[in-house]
């Protein structure tokens, strides 16, 4: 019983290996090679995930957002001068932005980055109490401007005593309570 059952699996395995057509791309002809042929004359690389494929230079890839983690990344390219207009300007908006007189002000600390890199700037998250914050870096590479955000929880200050205690009666410790590096 034993050996026709294997004498079956192996038969209906030979079966499909032989009587099933193998799937092969079928080569270009000659009115697609037409179009086919000056479009990936030149080529750059684009990276589609961890992948790096060469796509015709034309081609513009629409998104410039992505999501990583609990980040946030915005890219752009941008020249020098315009990408340190963005910084004041957005700088000289977080400074100006109304907050309630307990949470002021909305604009918590700005830290450069080496080598004029870029900027971060400490926010409040608008109509929030100020444990819960923005983290926004605006960094220049190579042309690229890149806007990194990402939410943090900060109960450093001396008026979220009663709060910390809370947190910690649930069992968080004091590192998950200051998300802020």
């Amino acid at each position: 019983m034993l050996m026709k059952t294997a004498l079956r699996a192996i038969s209906f395995s030979l079966g499909v290996m032989f009587f099933i057509p193998t799937l092969y791309a079928n080569p270009i002809v000659k009115k697609d090679a037409v179009m086919v042929e000056p479009l990936f004359s030149e080529t750059k690389p684009q990276c589609a995930g961890i992948y790096v494929v060469d796509v015709p230079e034309s081609f513009n890839n629409g998104t410039h957002k992505a999501k990583y983690d609990d980040f946030d990344i915005e890219s752009q390219f941008i020249y020098p001068p315009a990408f340190k207009q963005r910084i004041a300007l957005r700088e000289e908006a977080l400074r100006n932005q109304k907050t309630s007189q307990k949470n002021a002000p909305a604009l918590k600390e700005v830290i450069q980055l080496p080598d004029n890199q870029g900027v971060i700037f400490d926010r409040n998250i608008s109509g929030q109490d100020d444990l819960g914050r923005v983290l926004e870096a605006h960094m220049y590479l190579n042309h690229i401007a890149f806007i990194i955000t990402t939410e943090i929880l900060d109960l450093s200050s001396d008026k979220y005593t009663e709060r910390k205690k809370i947190y910690i009666n649930a069992g968080f410790t004091e590192a998950e309570m200051n998300d802020k590096p």
